[in-house]
């Protein structure tokens, strides 16, 4: 609904112009970022926090994982998809379903922290750079988000073992999950969390660059600052489970930042093909290996 009140708003021919036009060595590139750099780099960030979880797998078995989660995570509301592969994953090779959902969970800690540090550099680079009075404002906010976040990561670390005792007393199955949620983020060393966070950092930048290229192939020239604070914004806005997979969302935001930069049709072009590229067409590709994944949750072999 929101993506039809977009498509509505705008100028259909603009908007059509835009992706027939388009540079196809820019669109691309971007489908290698998005295919062959972001997905095998985020299977290789998961079997790293597995390993340093004790619960080392094989590279093979986390490419078939990441590629198989991508249209679990699309098609369900909040990402809910990942329970199944948490349960295909304790089923398969003996990794409990709680400690599954917070390996996933971890590199979106990470990357949510990412996300509000370069979106506070990027809306205080739009203001100095272009005067949008909006960026500082976003800029006050996500730095405040920031800390309040690494606050509330203290305090959980700090007191998980309270959690996990309390949770004890009632049951020692549901004190086994509330580990197990926890352990990405309590057991997972200090000095792999560091690194863990940098390749977050890095993976982030590879798809902001992927996108800045699908902005520049439907001529939406937009200023590196400006382009990572509006990109920021969008990626955590469309987080949040009020769409499938984030489109609609998605494109609002990036309306509303770059209003001033280009034509609404051609910023809507450029979020449309951010969808397609990044979210859409890796979770088709995936569907083969969801299906496989959906077959295999049968009895331990």
């Amino acid at each position: 609904m929101l993506l039809r009140a977009l498509v509505v708003r705008v100028d259909t021919q603009q908007l059509s112009d835009a992706l027939l036009r388009s540079d196809p060595l820019l669109l691309a590139g971007a489908c290698v970022v998005s295919l062959l750099v972001r997905v095998p780099l985020s299977a290789d960030r998961w079997r790293r926090i597995l390993v340093a979880l004790d619960h080392p797998i094989s590279g093979r078995v986390a490419v078939f994982t990441a590629i198989a989660s991508h249209p679990m995570q699309f098609l369900t509301p909040g990402k809910a998809g990942l329970l199944l592969v948490a349960h295909w994953l304790e089923r398969r090779h003996g990794l409990h379903t709680a400690v599954a959902l917070s390996s996933f969970g971890l590199p979106r800690v990470h990357n949510l922290a990412v996300l509000l540090a370069l979106g506070t550099v990027g809306s205080l680079g739009a203001v100095l750079g272009t005067g949008i009075g909006a960026g500082f404002g976003f800029a006050g906010q996500a730095a405040v988000a920031l800390v309040g976040m690494v606050v509330i990561l203290a305090i959980i670390v700090r007191f998980h073992g309270v959690a996990a005792e309390l949770a004890g007393r009632v049951s020692p199955r549901l004190a086994r999950w509330v580990d197990g949620l926890l352990a990405a983020l309590t057991q997972v060393p200090p000095r792999d969390q560091l690194w863990l966070m940098v390749y977050s950092t890095a993976i982030l930048l590879f798809e902001l660059g992927g996108v800045y290229l699908l902005f520049l192939a439907v001529g939406a020239e937009l200023g590196p600052l400006h382009f990572m604070f509006g990109a920021s914004a969008a990626v955590v806005v469309s987080n949040v489970p009020l769409t499938v997979g984030g489109v609609g969302t998605r494109e609002a935001v990036i309306m509303v930042l770059f209003a001033a930069a280009a034509e609404p049709g051609v910023l809507l072009a450029g979020g449309l093909l951010w969808s397609s590229v990044f979210y859409l067409l890796p979770a088709v590709l995936g569907v083969p290996f969801g299906l496989a994944l959906l077959r295999q949750l049968g009895p331990r072999p």
